[in-house]
């Protein structure tokens, strides 16, 4: 039930960011926090302390989202976006996309001779 009402609501925030072309400030609020730059320094002079900012996790998904897409859109108003352009940015998104299946079948390809070969030592070490 939890889970149904944050997504609906996560939903809600990144549909209006992207109709109303704005990322809303509170989601812009991080909390600063200092750290020591190494534990061996003097931890009551503040100059060895740097700031850590952490940013919520809906506007770290949702603000690279938004920003592709204000380009996109800033690309094809001004006719920028040709359809060669669109050709190449679909192109590069196959290519990409490929890239990791290959990826894929490499290391599935690699647990699966592993486990074979484990497995054929396991029952030769048995008999």
């Amino acid at each position: 039930m939890f889970n149904r009402v944050l997504v609906h609501t996560i939903t809600n925030v990144v549909n209006h960011s992207f109709i109303s072309g704005q990322f809303h400030p509170t989601l812009k609020k991080s909390v600063i926090s200092p750290l020591l730059k190494k534990p061996t320094l003097d931890n009551e002079e503040l100059s060895n302390y740097r700031p850590i900012s952490n940013l919520s996790i809906i506007s770290k998904l949702i603000e690279p989202l938004l920003v592709k897409s204000r380009i996109m859109d800033h690309l094809s108003s001004k006719s920028i976006l040709t359809n060669q352009l669109t050709a190449n940015i679909i192109l590069l998104k196959q290519l990409f996309c490929t890239s990791i299946v290959r990826q894929c079948n490499r290391i599935t390809e690699s647990i699966l001779t592993l486990l074979f070969t484990s497995l054929l030592l396991l029952t030769l070490l048995t008999s």
